[in-house]
């Protein structure tokens, strides 16, 4: 497991991991995570738990390679009494993938084992899947991952359910809870599909009422800076979006914390970070042997504009 404490204090927005960022300040803050599971996971599990004394673990199970496209966040509740873990899984891939319930398997035996060595009995492990990609996900359990083995060998391999939080554009989750969690979600999906200024106008009527929190104002560049990272939107367009969303209070407060934004320059480092993203990731899959054309494809690049970078000569 990797302390994350320090990686989490980093400053915003990392335009190469944004939707990572965004998450893990979302959540890793126990009373805003304890509201979430409060209204997104199932009441006959959350009415089980100690909400109010839950603990978020400094640790992230994933490896290097797997947090490419996932993150992670460990919660420890008291549930009917007795200590149990919640693990999230947070999916921020374009497209959904097998790899999640592997996760989850290697976590539940990875802390049962630990369970076993400190002589403890075992203690519970529930996971939950957060993901918002483009598509709806398509829900699997561990066995469904082998493919033609005969039914009765299905017996033998570990099967289990887990708690499945899908946003993405499809899937039409009703999105609840406290105004950050709420807005979070909202720009999420916005990001995940195209043209959805519908969840970006909805999430600025909520960001009006950021301004009655003590920390409304960081808040407000946080959102505005993930939201210039992850779609077309620029703040020129924001600002008419600003104009057409009903706001009952904060149109002032929002107003003048993306003035902030334009005499930092923002807008335009954004835009140059994400082109060094290409570029870089245009760099290292030259260097696994990619075909050119497909390094094009992905990134959006040039032949010219890679040769001006040096990666080509």
């Amino acid at each position: 497991m990797t302390d994350t404490t320090e990686n989490d204090q980093e400053e915003w927005p990392d335009v190469h991991r944004p939707h990572d960022k965004l998450f893990k300040l979302t959540f890793r803050e126990k009373e805003r995570l304890a509201d979430f599971m409060k209204h997104h996971l199932p009441t006959e599990v959350t009415g089980l738990m100690d909400l109010a004394n839950l603990r978020i673990e400094p640790e992230t199970f994933l490896d290097e390679k797997f947090s490419e496209n996932y993150s992670d966040i460990i919660a420890q509740v008291n549930l009917s009494g007795k200590p149990a873990f919640v693990y999230f899984l947070f999916e921020h891939k374009s497209a959904p993938d097998e790899q999640a319930v592997w996760q989850f398997l290697q976590y539940m035996v990875q802390q049962w084992k630990k369970d076993l060595e400190d002589k403890k009995g075992l203690i519970p492990v529930i996971p939950v899947l957060f993901t918002h990609g483009e598509r709806l996900w398509e829900y699997k359990t561990f066995p469904e991952l082998f493919k033609d083995v005969p039914k009765i060998l299905l017996e033998y391999i570990p099967d289990f359910r887990y708690i499945l939080h899908d946003i993405s554009p499809e899937a039409k989750t009703k999105i609840q809870g406290g105004i950050i969690i709420r807005i979070v979600q909202l720009l999420m999906r916005a990001a995940a599909g195209k043209d959805r200024e519908d969840e970006i106008l909805e999430a600025l009527e909520l960001m009006g009422l950021l301004a009655d929190l003590d920390n409304g104002e960081r808040w407000m560049e946080i959102l505005f800076r993930y939201i210039l990272a992850t779609t077309n939107i620029r703040l020129e367009k924001l600002t008419v979006k600003l104009r057409e969303a009903r706001l009952t209070k904060g149109e002032d407060f929002i107003m003048s914390t993306m003035q902030k934004l334009i005499d930092k320059g923002f807008e335009k480092g954004i835009e140059q970070g994400i082109e060094q993203n290409k570029l870089e990731t245009a760099r290292g899959m030259l260097a696994r042997n990619y075909p050119l054309e497909d390094v094009l494809a992905i990134t959006g690049l040039s032949r010219e504009e890679l040769t001006r970078a040096g990666i080509l000569r």
